[in-house]
């Protein structure tokens, strides 16, 4: 009787134990859970694209260009643990958020400590944003995090995130690019995380508009000195022509801070002298002319 007794007792316990491990209450602190403030992406900020997904299910993802899978759960407050599928340890880790940083500190071990930050499209990006060395490049920026960039007849597409001040262009053709952006006002700024000293700014299209002029001083015609055959004529609503006779372009032009934009794709440099016109070209260094007027 009393081996019955104790066989009972056994299997009373077994099935108490079973029970508090379903509900996630053995030792160690809490029951399991998905903090829903985990919930998202977060992109490593010593590598933009290398990712954690958190999904509300308890499943996730973790990596760049090949990801691995795991099922995730928190415990007791800022306890992550993450379950790499059979016959692989958990990891577990503590974890720190603030704002939109994410901190992960490993538990146990040898201590190893991470920074992400929450993946996003930041609304500071979008719009139409114009190369300040040439106003034909533009690169745009869509709030579903598409976009596109280059000169008009050279478009190309691609897909983008933020996180924090990080910046990562996928075009499909190769790794991602890796930025640092800051916006100062109108003002983009953006540097390669990948190579050092490659940097490039860009002005919000919206504040080109605004300040764009026709300078009234460029008003009229001005023959090459080179060779008074080839005329340019500028009119005060903003078009013009220029060429050899027989041979007309038309154009549409403004002015802005000292720089002549000529069909958005060309800009100069110009100065006046009395009756002299002088232009250099932006991106063609040693591309100067004269012209003097008709």
């Amino acid at each position: 009787m009393r081996r019955i007794k104790g066989l009972a007792f056994v299997f009373a316990l077994l099935l108490l134990i079973s029970s508090i491990a379903a509900c996630g209450l053995l030792p160690g602190g809490g029951s399991n859970e998905q903090d829903e403030a985990l919930v998202g992406q977060w992109s490593w900020d010593t590598q933009v694209s290398w990712l954690y997904t958190f999904n509300a299910d308890g499943t996730g993802t973790r990596g760049s260009a090949e990801l691995e899978t795991f099922t995730w759960h928190t415990r007791g407050g800022n306890r992550l643990v993450l379950n790499h599928g059979a016959g692989l340890q958990d990891t577990e880790w503590n974890y720190t958020i603030d704002g939109d940083s994410l901190n992960l500190t490993r538990r146990g071990g040898q201590l190893e400590s991470f920074d992400y930050y929450r993946v996003g499209q930041s609304e500071s990006l979008h719009g139409v944003w114009l190369w300040d060395t040439s106003h034909a490049y533009r690169v745009e920026f869509n709030a579903d995090g598409t976009g596109a960039r280059g000169f008009p007849d050279e478009i190309e597409s691609f897909d983008w995130f933020t996180a924090g001040d990080s910046l990562a262009v996928d075009t499909g053709s190769g790794p991602h690019e890796h930025w640092r952006f800051v916006i100062d006002s109108d003002l983009l700024t953006i540097d390669s995380r990948q190579l050092a000293g490659l940097t490039y700014s860009y002005i919000r299209e919206s504040a080109v508009l605004d300040n764009m002029e026709q300078d009234t001083a460029l008003v009229g015609a001005w023959l090459w000195d080179a060779d008074d055959a080839y005329r340019y004529e500028f009119n005060a609503d903003g078009t013009g022509t220029r060429g050899f006779e027989g041979e007309i372009e038309d154009f549409e032009w403004f002015t802005m801070d000292g720089i002549l934009v000529i069909d958005t794709a060309e800009q100069w440099e110009y100065s006046i002298d009395d009756d002299v016109l002088t232009i250099e070209n932006v991106l063609v260094p040693g591309a100067d002319f004269s012209y003097i007027r008709e």
